[in-house]
């Protein structure tokens, strides 16, 4: 099976204790072991040489762009010119097979955000693990917290279907789905005369006409028409 790269998942831990997601203006990174070795050679070898790897640090070199409102950045960037205590933090990696890396980091090499003038602000740091990482197994993947979802950022909302058409008295169920995944989402309806929607999107006709099913995460909107007709 071969995963997207936009199924890695990578969190910071700010000064109060919470997770924050790094996701939003995050397009690319790359891990690196920086591994240092040894290289011997010894009589039995006929002159030729083994290697052993005597040390390593996982770093994780991250790039995007600047996002501002964004938690988890917003507090990169908040310590990009402080040194010391200031950059040390928490970091969990939780790959798509739900294998997590987390353990003390320092976060290094702040840069930006820079770029031409027509252009977002480009940026770049690195997660640098301090000792050796905690592995968990990927049969035990760790959940977050619907706190610590609805502490991420939402980018995007989408309500399905757009359009719904219902008989006096029916009921019809309205999805929203919200990136990242699982933020509370509120509803509301422009006409409760018409139709009424509970906070789990299912939408009751109560008369003939047209209202407008509106969800809502963080600043996001997302909307569905609802038209109601007379029953036979």
């Amino acid at each position: 099976m071969f995963y997207l790269q936009s199924k890695h998942k990578f969190e910071i831990q700010n000064d109060l204790g919470t997770w924050l997601r790094l996701a939003g203006g995050i397009s690319s990174f790359e891990p690196d072991p920086n591994e240092e070795t040894s290289d011997d050679r010894y009589l039995d070898g006929n002159g030729f040489a083994e290697t052993d790897v005597t040390g390593g640090q996982l770093v994780i070199a991250i790039e995007g762009h600047r996002f501002h409102g964004d938690a988890a950045q917003d507090y990169i960037y908040s310590n990009q010119w402080k040194f010391g205590q200031a950059r040390r933090s928490r970091a969990r990696w939780t790959q798509p097979d739900g294998t997590q890396l987390e353990g003390p980091v320092t976060i290094a090499a702040v840069t930006g955000p820079g770029g031409e003038a027509g252009e977002k602000g480009a940026i770049g740091f690195e997660l640098r693990f301090n000792g050796e990482p905690t592995v968990n197994d990927p049969a035990e993947p760790v959940t977050p917290t619907q706190a610590e979802i609805d502490q991420q950022q939402v980018t995007t909302l989408t309500v399905e279907p757009a359009t719904l058409s219902l008989v006096e008295g029916d009921d019809g169920q309205l999805t929203a789905t919200t990136e990242p995944e699982g933020h509370t989402v509120t509803w509301s309806s422009s006409d409760e005369n018409i139709a009424m929607v509970d906070d789990t999107g299912l939408v009751t006709a109560i008369a003939t006409g047209s209202a407008t099913i509106t969800a809502k995460a963080d600043d996001q909107t997302a909307t569905s028409d609802v038209t109601v007709t007379a029953a036979p």
